[in-house]
């Protein structure tokens, strides 16, 4: 037989005291990211362009950097992994910011 009674949340509390005197000391949060993929861009592209770029559409690059060609048809492209903060995640992926045709951009995959 289910009981009627409702399961009981419990109780949490989050420290906003900024004592420098406090005996106990909280780990600094961690910024969460997200890692993308940015391929099929002109070959002279560097991350500090596309860096500008996609600061200029209101996105927060932690890092970005150019992946290395690794067959030779890739040489045709530049092509970067990017890291950005996870609240700015869907701006990336938002028509808005008008991106090139063909340009391709994808979360990125972890492989072991």
């Amino acid at each position: 037989m289910v009981s009627g009674k409702k399961k009981e949340v419990p109780r949490r509390l989050v420290g906003v005291a900024s004592n420098q005197q406090c005996a106990i000391k909280a780990v600094p949060r961690v910024e969460k990211s997200w890692h993308i993929f940015v391929g099929r861009l002109s070959p002279d592209t560097t991350a500090e362009v596309l860096n500008d770029f996609l600061q200029d559409a209101d996105v927060t690059v932690l890092k970005c950097w150019p992946l290395r060609a690794k067959e030779e048809w890739q040489k045709k492209f530049a092509a970067f992994r990017l890291v950005v903060k996870d609240t700015d995640m869907d701006k990336v992926f938002d028509d808005v910011i008008l991106l090139p045709v063909d340009v391709e951009v994808r979360d990125w995959v972890f492989t072991s």
